[in-house]
């Protein structure tokens, strides 16, 4: 079922320091372990998730850097590697199963939360501050994301006292970095679990911990009306880089291998800013790797997808649901520090819930 005899020899709490903190401390830490240990390891059976991931990473990875070569943008920085760095992050979630999926997984979230709201009660919320980060780790768009990703997961495995500090947090968390997407995914796994679970009175319960956090905090309710509008500078922005580059890439020439990771300069004539990214996972592999490399990125969430669900594991499904949508309005996987955990957590569950039901992937 996993990769056979496989260990990093790191106890759990290790990896939860590593991601919490200084995740390219963790990125060096785990090609070291991976590099040290993969003399003693034994390849017999791998996980056949596990092994389509793999292929998918190293095709977007191997079109990576050959789109770079035949566009001639002679870059060869670590933007091109970076999927090598999410193989090792899997193959570590896939191997470890003697560690505590409920104390990692716990700990992890609860770091994201805390470390969150320190940085903003300190230091506010400047762009700055936004942009690096307390601890460099957690910024306001990678908060998010990471937050709403482990959320399905937290709420599965909490007791029902547990569940309201869980969901009290993730409001908390989600109205101070002030993002559309991670209240509707908040919202929708919340209404999946109250449906389950939480009678009526509960639910009123999380509705008035909802009212007491704004109320608290003095908020203009225009401000929170603000976020339900889609007209605002950061809405046209990801409009006009979908739709330039979308002409831009279907021309011939760049169908096949994309424009390389030096095709935002299409974007000088239209952004005032430069940008590095086109909130978009599925628009950024496809115009950075072309066709092979966008077809790879899908491959990969329905593969996930598939298998969660065959598996019945519920809560990972609903994470990989998650990282999908968030796809469509942000870079996911384009800021290491975040996809490196999505991708570590992506192969503990699926691999601890195997292991845990004594399951085995036909």
């Amino acid at each position: 079922m996993k990769i056979s005899n496989f260990s990093l020899n790191f106890k759990s709490l290790t990896p939860i320091l590593f991601f919490t903190t200084w995740p390219p401390f963790a990125l060096f830490t785990l090609l070291g372990g991976f590099l040290i240990n993969l003399t003693k390891t034994s390849f017999i059976k791998v996980s056949k998730l596990y092994l389509i991931s793999f292929i998918c990473f190293f095709t977007i990875l191997t079109m990576s850097v050959f789109s770079s070569i035949y566009n001639n943008d002679g870059v060869f920085d670590a933007k091109n590697y970076k999927f090598f760095f999410y193989i090792i992050a899997l193959t570590y979630g896939f191997s470890l199963s003697k560690v505590s999926y409920r104390f990692t997984l716990f700990v992890s979230f609860f770091s994201f939360c805390i470390l969150l709201i320190l940085q903003y009660l300190l230091f506010g919320w400047s762009s700055d501050v936004r942009s690096n980060g307390m601890f460099y780790l957690p910024d306001q768009n990678n908060s998010m994301i990471i937050i709403s990703f482990l959320f399905p997961a937290v709420m599965s495995l909490s007791s029902t006292s547990m569940k309201y500090l869980v969901i009290f947090l993730t409001i908390i968390c989600m109205f101070f970095i002030g993002s559309r997407a991670g209240f509707a995914l908040v919202a929708a796994v919340f209404t999946f679990y109250s449906m389950k679970e939480f009678s009526f009175i509960k639910r009123f319960y999380i509705l008035l911990i909802f009212s007491i956090v704004i109320f608290y905090h003095g908020v203009d309710l225009e401000s929170f009306a603000k976020l339900l509008e889609f007209n605002s500078y950061s809405d046209q922005v990801r409009l006009t880089l979908w739709k330039v580059g979308l002409n831009e890439f279907f021309h011939k020439e760049n169908l096949l291998f994309g424009m390389g990771y030096e095709f935002f300069g299409i974007y000088n004539h239209y952004l005032n800013n430069e940008m590095k990214h086109v909130h978009n996972i599925y628009l950024q592999v496809l115009f950075t790797t072309g066709v092979f490399g966008g077809v790879a990125m899908i491959m990969f969430f329905l593969a996930w997808l598939y298998f969660s669900f065959r598996q019945g594991n519920i809560s990972l499904f609903l994470q990989v649901i998650v990282v999908i949508i968030l796809g469509l309005v942000e870079t996911v996987y384009s800021d290491s520090r975040v996809f490196v955990v999505i991708c570590f957590f992506l192969g503990l569950s699926y691999n601890n819930f195997m292991v845990k039901n004594r399951l085995e992937e036909k």
